[in-house]
C-alpha cells in the first residue's frame, strides 16, 4: 500500500489530488458530473480535477469506460485502504457516502476491497458492521449480494455469513416464473 502512494504522490500534482483520486477509486468510478461534485469537497477546481484525471489516463492509472473514470482495479483496494483505513485516516468514509448517496454500495464495496488487501482492523470492523446492518436477505438485490459475496472473502465468519443468507434466500418461497413458451 505504501508503494501504490508513493507511486501516486509522484504522478499527481498535489495531495489534494490523492484525495480526490481516493475518493474516485472509492466510488468505484467517476462520471464527469461525480468529478463536478467531488471536486469542492476535496478543495480542487472541476476543471484541475478533470484535467488531473485525463493525464492519469495517459499514464494508464486511471481508464474511461462509458464515460464513467475508474482507478486501475490493481490500485483501487490498496489506495482506498491506505487513504481510509489507516492512522491517522486521511478522509472519514462517513464524509464520502454523505456527499454521494446515490453511490451507496460503491463505498460499501471499496471498504470489502480494502478490508481483503490490508490487515487493517479499522477496515475489517467497518465490513462487518456494514453486512450486520442490512435488512433480511431476503430483500438484497444482486448488487446487494455482490458485495456480500466480497465479504465473504475475508474469513472464515464471513463467508459463514453470506452462504447463510444465500441458504435463507434460496429457502424463501417464491412465486413460480415461466422461463420460456
Amino acid at each position: 500500500m505504501a508503494h501504490v502512494e508513493r507511486y501516486l504522490r509522484e504522478v499527481t500534482s498535489s495531495h489534494r489530488m490523492l484525495e480526490a483520486l481516493a475518493c474516485v477509486a472509492a466510488l468505484g468510478g467517476a462520471s464527469p458530473e461525480t468529478l463536478y461534485a467531488l471536486a469542492p469537497l476535496v478543495g480542487v477546481a472541476p476543471a484541475e480535477l478533470s484535467g488531473m484525471v485525463e493525464g492519469l489516463a495517459h499514464n494508464g492509472l486511471v481508464e474511461c469506460r462509458d464515460d464513467i473514470w475508474h482507478l486501475q482495479p490493481a490500485l483501487r483496494a490498496a489506495l482506498v485502504a491506505r487513504w481510509f483505513f489507516t492512522t491517522p485516516v486521511r478522509r472519514p468514509r462517513a464524509t464520502l457516502a454523505a456527499a454521494f448517496p446515490d453511490h451507496a454500495l460503491s463505498p460499501a464495496l471499496a471498504v470489502m476491497s480494502a478490508a481483503e488487501v490490508s490487515s487493517s482492523q479499522r477496515a475489517r470492523d467497518q465490513a462487518k458492521t456494514w453486512v450486520r446492518s442490512l435488512p433480511a436477505a431476503t430483500s438484497w438485490d444482486t448488487n446487494t449480494f455482490a458485495v456480500a459475496a466480497r465479504y465473504a472473502r475475508l474469513d472464515a465468519s464471513a463467508a459463514e455469513f453470506a452462504t447463510n443468507a444465500a441458504l435463507v434466500v434460496l429457502a424463501a418461497p417464491r412465486e413460480p416464473a415461466q422461463a420460456y413458451g
